[in-house]
């Protein structure tokens, strides 16, 4: 008797969210678990995937650019830039495309995640990663969308609009797969799609102000 006590003691039962009370304490549980500072075991994962995301940058970009791509498309005008640009954006926007689909499917498969308005609704780990995944997405994308548009109008040809794309779509794919692994590990996929399109937009920015000082001085 005394060892079935000891055992319903020391076992932890998950909670399963049948009421709404459930559901807000599952929730209290991941926003204190969520807000918890990072030890420095994450922050050295975080700084380790970060430093080699910044070198695959550089490193990357300066040989796609000079080595693997050709000198690229000429642009004769700003419209075919912009018109180039637009092409490159249909490739970029897949990742959310897919992410926007899996948000769907996992709702469909799981009653608890399907109905918000529902007294039963949780939010599960599940649909918890393809929601921020999808969010993130977007945020990436209205910035790498920003930067090739404006980078298609100062450029002459579509070199760096490729590089730009390719970093795009191999940031989400990482970003993925190191948040599935372990949140921490999120850095690379984030820098490799964030960095690109934050020197893109500094660049064209840094350009617009010369240029308008020059043009103003003549």
């Amino acid at each position: 008797m005394t060892d079935s006590n000891n055992l319903t003691e020391s076992t932890t039962v998950p909670i399963i969210p049948h009421t709404r009370e459930d559901v807000n304490l599952l929730g209290s549980q991941r926003n204190i678990a969520e807000n918890t500072p990072p030890g420095p075991e994450i922050m050295s994962i975080v700084s380790c995937h970060g430093k080699t995301a910044v070198a695959t940058i550089i490193g990357g970009g300066l040989a796609l650019y000079y080595l693997v791509l050709p000198k690229g498309n000429q642009f004769a005008g700003r419209t075919d830039g912009l018109a180039c640009a637009a092409r490159f954006l249909s490739f970029s926007v897949l990742p959310l495309l897919v992410s926007i689909v899996s948000v769907v499917k996992y709702r469909l498969k799981h009653s608890l995640d399907y109905n918000p308005s529902s007294a039963e609704y949780s939010t599960s780990d599940g649909l918890r990663l393809r929601a921020q995944y999808l969010q993130n997405t977007t945020e990436q994308f209205i910035v790498h969308a920003i930067a090739s548009l404006s980078l298609s109008t100062i450029v002459s040809d579509s070199r760096l609009l490729v590089c730009l794309t390719i970093s795009f779509l191999l940031g989400r794919v990482a970003f993925i797969i190191g948040y599935s692994a372990h949140p921490a590990k999120r850095a690379f996929g984030f820098i490799l799609t964030f960095y690109p399109s934050l020197f893109a937009i500094v660049y064209v920015v840094s350009f617009t102000i010369f240029d308008t000082i020059k043009n103003s001085l003549n």
